[in-house]
């Protein structure tokens, strides 16, 4: 990554989330693990083209 290195970024799903109703908390973490996916696929694509143009 440009400004990060990605062993650095990290999501943490304890952010409030013990105050909340279970089926609450619940989605927000599928939605947490969705928002990871988008961004692991993301980072694949860059390393695609990184290793293409080599």
């Amino acid at each position: 990554m440009k400004y990060v290195k990605l062993e650095c970024i990290y999501v943490d799903a304890d952010c409030g989330m013990n105050f909340l109703p279970r089926d609450v908390a619940r989605e927000r973490l599928k939605y947490m693990v969705g928002g990871v996916k988008i961004v692991h696929e993301e980072l694949e694509k860059e390393e695609a083209l990184k290793a293409s143009s080599l």
